[in-house]
């Protein structure tokens, strides 16, 4: 994969290009594992000759970010293993903006069950999912998960999730999120749980 952004919205944005590159292998009818690398690299915007709209959101939202450095990048691979009816996807992703670093893993193991014919129900199929989320993030200079500032905290999120194949045309997945994150405050547990529920209808 090469990508190069043609269509700029103003003289000042900056041009991003990015590329990647993934193998797979059928190891039997039922094993089969996919890699794939991908990045790309690109500059904050800047519309002033020391500092620029995405610069100065860095300092907005982090007290004590003073760096102009414009360096940006996605860097990251995923994987993904299909034995049989067990499944298991990881991805890695280190970014850079400016002089703030991220660090993201995701960890997402799943087992799906066909249902029996003798079993007279309109499912086609069942899936559990679970999902492991970790992010860490890094400013040059300045403390860990600052408390006044959000964009700083480390996050970790455990994802439980449910979803049912309709035999017709339909499929509904429920998801609950358990959010933990390091408030860097006096008040380390933040209540912000979710719960989705989706519809996906297939023509």
């Amino acid at each position: 994969i090469f990508h190069d952004t043609r269509q700029l919205e103003a003289f000042e944005s900056h041009k991003e290009f990015g590329f990647g590159v993934g193998l797979g292998r059928d190891f039997s009818p039922d094993t089969r594992m996919e890699v794939l690398g991908f990045s790309f690299f690109s500059r904050l915007n800047q519309d002033h000759p020391t500092l620029g709209a995405e610069t100065q959101f860095l300092r907005a939202v982090i007290p004590g970010y003073v760096s102009t450095k414009r360096d940006r990048h996605r860097i990251g691979f995923d994987t993904k293993i299909q034995w049989g009816p067990y499944g298991l996807w990881t991805q890695y992703v280190h970014g850079l903006d400016g002089e703030v670093k991220r660090q993201g893993i995701a960890l997402q193991p799943t087992v799906s069950m066909d249902m029996p014919s003798i079993i007279k129900v309109p499912l086609k199929s069942v899936e559990a999912i679970y999902r492991f989320n970790f992010l860490q993030v890094r400013a040059q200079g300045l403390a860990d998960n600052i408390a006044e500032s959000p964009f700083t905290w480390d996050r970790q999120t455990h994802t439980f999730a449910m979803k049912f194949n309709s035999k017709y045309f339909f499929s509904w997945q429920g998801e609950y999120h358990l959010n933990l994150e390091k408030t860097g405050g006096a008040t380390q547990k933040v209540k912000n749980d979710e719960f989705l529920s989706q519809i996906t209808f297939f023509f």
